[in-house]
């Protein structure tokens, strides 16, 4: 299966940057066993998508076509693209560990990790995108 399509590549285009926006759309959906990736954001240069991955943690970042198309998992299986899910869905419909996030504020043009308490709510706070980058973009979570 092919992940980005022409189609899709031409609505990311006519979308544009969706970083001062709240509750960005997402653009195309990907998937593979327990990890998605969500992409609201693309660069045709760099080939390399921006958006929501749930995998081993939930965070906003970035990840490439080529790494995505390069992945197989047991039996030779790659990275799918969800073909039934539609143009219309926003990051805060995404149910997350089974948690709807409705309320949290994302500054604009800062974008950061989603941390999840043992409970599987999120704290109030600011959280940093990457450990450890002290100085790196953050999420605030009201």
């Amino acid at each position: 299966m092919k992940l980005l399509t022409k189609e899709i590549e031409e609505r990311f285009k006519r979308i544009g940057s969706q970083e001062n926006i709240k509750d960005p759309q997402i653009i195309v959906k990907f998937f593979s066993g327990s990890w998605t990736w969500y992409a609201t954001e693309y660069d045709q240069d760099t080939k390399t998508f921006f958006g929501l991955v749930e995998g081993h943690d939930t965070e906003l970042g970035y990840f490439s076509l080529e790494e995505l198309e390069s992945v197989k998992g047991p039996l030779g299986l790659g990275i799918e693209r969800d073909i039934h899910y539609g143009f219309n869905n926003k990051i805060s419909s995404i149910r997350l560990n089974e948690t709807v996030i409705e309320n949290d504020t994302v500054p604009p043009g800062e974008y950061g990790a989603i941390h999840f308490d043992d409970d599987d709510t999120v704290s109030p706070g600011e959280y940093n995108f990457l450990q450890g980058w002290d100085d790196g973009p953050k999420v605030t979570i009201k």
